[in-house]
């Protein structure tokens, strides 16, 4: 039993498939299998000895990604389009469709004609930071989440003001921008917001706690929303039922302990896209990646 690979509605879909055999045909013969048949008989008459099927590319698969066996083995499941990069590593090309291939080629080139950049950041940005405004939007346009991980002073902010700039006709018609920082932070992120994307509507969520839950009752006035982890943590319930674009961590190691208060405040928001900027992304060990990754997807 070998694996074919589609992508429908945005999902990839995971197909049992095998030589020989109808697809109608799998579901059945995998029931036989799991109920320890010696023979399984087909749709058109003939007999599978059932001792002689492999199922250990479907039973890695679904453990790997944490999938009932049982709804694989009644056909098609659907899931996250991320994982086409493993689950390209794990099936041969020829059971792979035209629309998984096109997937995978549309974000592993990125054609730099794609993405143009907004007229005000035209002459600013120097050719990696260029490169890295279209990486973000690579990343939105296929519902990943990603880390920005240039040094700091490489201009980690100016580029994610770009992508902001880029969409925001797109995001008004969704929801505000959340971007989340140290609190050291949350003025210099507006005043280079002032400085580089005056067309971008900002409000500092700061002030009393009446002042900050007054500005969230109306977050579509404001194109971009900027906190602290330790507001946001302290105001969490206030953003119940807002859809934010984007929500963006600066200093994301911040949250490198996924049990933490601001860990679990930042996991609660609802951002269709979700980024962090960060020059330590590991600064002690794995796991403080796996946090920020747990987060951004």
């Amino acid at each position: 039993i070998k694996l074919g690979l589609s992508v429908r509605s945005g999902l990839v879909e995971i197909s049992p498939i095998a030589d020989e055999i109808a697809p109608e045909d799998v579901p059945e013969l995998l029931n036989s299998y799991r109920k320890r048949k010696r023979y399984h008989r087909l749709r058109n008459g003939a007999f599978v000895d059932v001792r002689d099927l492999d199922v250990s590319a479907l039973d890695e698969v679904s453990a790997d990604l944490g999938l009932s066996v049982a709804d694989v083995d009644k056909g098609s499941v659907q899931v996250p389009a991320f994982e086409a990069y493993y689950l390209d590593s794990q099936v041969e090309d020829e059971d792979k469709d035209d629309s998984f291939l096109a997937y995978l080629q549309d974000v592993k080139a990125v054609d730099p004609r794609t993405y143009e950049l907004p007229k005000n950041f035209e002459g600013v940005l120097r050719p990696y930071q260029t490169e890295g405004f279209r990486w973000l939007n690579a990343l939105c346009d296929k519902g990943f989440g990603g880390i920005l991980a240039d040094e700091m002073g490489l201009g980690k902010t100016v580029q994610l003001l770009s992508f902001l700039c880029g969409r925001i006709e797109e995001s008004r018609k969704v929801g505000p921008n959340l971007i989340v920082c140290p609190a050291s932070l949350v003025y210099n992120w507006a005043a280079e917001c002032s400085k580089f994307a005056p067309d971008l509507r900002v409000s500092v969520v700061a002030g009393s706690k009446a002042e900050r839950r007054a500005m969230l009752r109306n977050p579509e006035a404001a194109d971009v929303l900027i906190t602290s982890y330790d507001l946001l943590r302290r105001d969490v319930e206030d953003y119940t039922g807002i859809e934010c674009f984007s929500m963006v961590l600066d200093e994301a190691q911040y949250i490198k302990n996924h049990a933490t208060l601001s860990s679990r405040a930042v996991r609660a928001i609802s951002a269709r896209h979700r980024y962090a900027l960060t020059g330590t992304p590991i600064e002690n060990r794995l796991s403080e990646l796996w946090s920020i990754f747990d987060v951004l997807m």
